[in-house]
């Protein structure tokens, strides 16, 4: 407690208890200046359980400190067991970029790769996902409309609506972003809606037009309706992230 008061001190967050963070408080430590910073596990099936590392993180922020986790890298493991170095089990044998984008989704401010070897990518793509605003949960998928005005509407952050819906994510305020144009259906043969599907409502749904959302379960066809992209399906566990309120964008890959 005494030495936050003078330097910025760093505690471990995957096994500070409750009562650590009690006696922290109670001895007048300077809670702004302790950052907490998650374990990494080299042996597989010893990382941590996803809901357990929820309940630590959350716990370390609501006593202001911040947190930090390790990814692992796929390109360039450590000895002696080349397994990967990651804080969650879940990421040991997922992406840089997927893993960090999951990070930041669980409210992690910082992100490390735990591995001494990672590729010039991983790299790249550990900066991409620090550069994000914060709080942002990021989605890659696949682009499936042609049309400009349509891929410059999807470009935009979206909040997701505070009152959520039982079947898709409604995207805030996107029929704002149409300046005028006209959302034209897309197709003569509609098909059942998927999860992950991302959809815009064409001229036909009236009001609706220019409307973004993403299908959270099976959905009957819908005429109304154009899908315009497909989140990537090693990524749609993130929808879960779009919480009411949440800010999230669109990383279109080919």
């Amino acid at each position: 407690a005494m030495y936050s008061h003078i330097v910025r001190v760093q505690v471990n967050a995957s096994t500070l208890t409750q009562k650590d963070l009690e006696d922290l408080q109670k001895n007048g430590a300077q809670l702004d200046h302790i950052d907490s910073l998650h374990n990494f596990y080299p042996r597989p099936h010893t990382g941590l359980a996803l809901d357990y590392f929820k309940s630590q993180t959350d716990r370390l922020h609501a006593y202001g400190l911040s947190v930090g986790a390790f990814v692992a890298s796929q390109a360039g493991q450590r000895a002696p067991l080349y397994e990967g170095l990651p804080t969650l089990e879940f990421h040991r044998h997922q992406d840089v970029s997927l893993a960090a984008r999951h990070l930041a989704a669980l409210g992690v401010q910082s992100v490390f790769i735990g591995d001494d070897k990672p590729a010039d990518k991983e790299l790249r793509d550990l900066a991409r996902a620090g550069r994000e605003e914060t709080d942002v949960v990021v989605i890659k998928a696949k682009l499936l409309s042609r049309e400009p005005h349509i891929q410059d509407l999807l470009s935009y952050t979206f909040t997701a609506r505070p009152d959520p819906s039982r079947d898709v994510i409604r995207a805030n305020g996107s029929r704002a972003h149409l300046d005028g144009r006209i959302i034209e259906p897309d197709s003569d043969i509609f098909r059942s809606l998927h999860r992950g599907d991302i959809t815009l409502d064409n001229a036909d749904f009236l009001r609706y037009m220019g409307e973004v959302q993403i299908v959270k379960c099976e959905l009957p066809p819908e005429e109304r309706t154009n899908i315009v992209a497909k989140v990537v399906p090693n990524e749609e566990f993130l929808l879960d992230y779009i919480t009411p309120g949440r800010k999230f964008r669109f990383e279109f890959i080919r």
